[in-house]
């Protein structure tokens, strides 16, 4: 992995992934170590067959459907990551990487019809209670709705 210590993450809010994939793969290969995209708008009756990139683990997924909502998170297969949890109380992905000797836990999440932001930080916060203490370092990535910035911290 060329960076090693310093991952080169995309985030993208993609508003529907079904057409436009195959342009996504030509923009991301060999570009991005990580690469987190919300409001997918697929569900369960779209094989993650469908959407694999060489050079990328299967995506980790948290569906809703296709009118709005939905996350694929990519990570390098030469990553180690697995998931911890898929939230409920907020759309959203709990990924843990090892890079070299270190535990990085990635947040991926999707911030549901502009969920009033208050709420969504304390139930942010709730989550990772659980989490933070056993992690080197954390990377949360709030999507939100098209036209939008998130939040990323490493």
């Amino acid at each position: 992995m060329k960076n090693i210590n310093h991952p080169i993450i995309g985030s993208l809010n993609i508003n529907s992934i079904r057409y436009k994939f195959d342009e996504l793969k030509f923009l991301v290969q060999d570009h991005i170590e990580i690469l987190i995209l919300q409001e997918t708008k697929i569900d369960q009756s779209f094989p993650s067959s469908k959407f694999l990139i060489d050079g990328y683990n299967p995506p980790f997924r948290r569906d809703r459907n296709s009118m709005g909502g939905g996350i694929l998170v990519y990570i390098k297969e030469n990553i180690p990551a697995k998931v911890l949890k898929i939230t409920e109380s907020i759309e959203g992905i709990f990924i843990e990487m090892r890079f070299k000797n270190d535990k990085w836990l990635l947040f991926c999440t999707y911030n549901l019809n502009g969920q009033n932001s208050k709420q969504f930080f304390i139930e942010l916060e709730r989550e990772l209670d659980i989490y933070l203490c056993t992690y080197d370092r954390f990377i949360i990535d709030r999507g939100l709705q098209s036209g939008r910035d998130g939040l990323s911290s490493a």
